[in-house]
């Protein structure tokens, strides 16, 4: 019982991040995902060099994706 409640954070958390990651590229109603927009209306410009080089969106996605995965068989791992 004690492992089941360490391991619904982990479950949690992991589920969380993946999702993140997912809505960080979706591409709701526009041909750019929903993230390059708000960073646009904030003033932050989605890519490194006007519209080329690194898109930051897409290299936090990756990081939350990579972190979700890492989070996931860790709280679902049966023992």
């Amino acid at each position: 019982m004690d492992q089941k409640k360490q391991t619904r954070p982990s479950v949690i958390t992991g589920f969380v991040l993946l999702a993140l990651a997912f809505l960080f590229k979706w591409e709701f109603i526009y041909n750019e995902p929903v993230v390059d927009r708000l960073l646009g209306l904030i003033g932050v410009s989605a890519w490194s060099n006007g519209n080329t080089g690194f898109h930051f969106t897409g290299i936090i996605s990756v990081i939350l994706l990579i972190i979700g995965l890492f989070f996931w068989p860790n709280g679902t791992a049966v023992k």
